[in-house]
């Protein structure tokens, strides 16, 4: 029988499928993930769309939920991350939180007051997570971002035959190399080496076995969207069983 410790329940705009196969093999046994995927050209999700997405979830019989979305939070799309974490936990009666919530929940629980930020996104993405980031009392002194992501996304969607439209979606960052991530985080970390740990936002781009490797040569936490999903998830289920073997993080539980 699937899902007799826990069921997750794991809202995304992200159609490519790395961030949940990822979540799901770090999920220890008789613990499942339930998808619901909205609509990701919907800049504003009417009640309506929202509730239904949660609806299927609370359908599944998950337990708690969890909200990916990191650029829309931060950007307050949805209006406040209070307000939104507040209207999804009266919707499904569930504990709910943001990828975004969980991480500074992470960021404090490995005391990393001082954050390099690495990302997948634009400048303006990661300048708004940076702010985001400030707001809660962290600093950062450095934020990592992709350059030339228009030429970047279009020529990774040329290379595998992805369509135009989806360009402007996130799924062109499943298609970047998976030592993309662990080189980016590695050349920032050791040009601006006084900081506590990297913060790693995108459920998209973070594999699990680079994030150890980074950790190792870099001797500092890592904190990604994958991995926090699953500690805030196995915390809020009660389930007290330490994950080795993936990452400082998941180590304290």
């Amino acid at each position: 029988m699937y899902g007799w410790r826990g069921r997750i329940g794991y809202i995304t705009t992200e159609t490519g499928e790395r961030g949940t196969m990822e979540i799901m093999r770090l999920l220890p046994e008789g613990v499942v993930l339930n998808v619901s995927t909205l609509p990701k050209n919907v800049a504003n999700f009417d009640e309506q769309t929202l509730v239904s997405a949660i609806r299927q979830l609370v359908h599944r019989g998950v337990d708690c939920i969890i909200f990916a979305c990191t650029p829309r939070v931060v950007n307050e799309e949805y209006g406040t991350e209070d307000d939104l974490i507040r209207r999804l936990g009266e919707i499904s009666e569930k504990i709910v939180t943001t990828t975004t919530r969980a991480a500074t929940e992470a960021l404090k629980a490995l005391a990393i007051n001082k954050v390099l930020l690495s990302t997948s996104f634009d400048e303006a993405d990661t300048m708004n997570i940076k702010k985001y980031l400030e707001k809660y009392g962290f600093q950062v002194p450095f934020a990592k971002y992709l350059e030339n992501c228009d030429v970047l996304k279009k020529a990774l969607g040329v290379a595998y035959g992805m369509p135009e439209a989806d360009y402007e979606h996130n799924n062109w960052i499943t298609l970047l190399p998976e030592d993309f991530f662990f080189h980016q985080g590695k050349r920032a970390f050791f040009s601006h080496p006084d900081v506590d740990g990297i913060y790693s936002p995108c459920v998209q781009w973070v594999t699990n076995e680079m994030l150890v490797l980074l950790e190792k040569e870099i001797k500092r936490p890592v904190v990604a969207s994958t991995v926090t999903s699953v500690w805030w998830a196995l915390k809020a289920l009660n389930i007290n069983e330490q994950i080795s073997g993936r990452g400082m993080l998941l180590e304290t539980l």
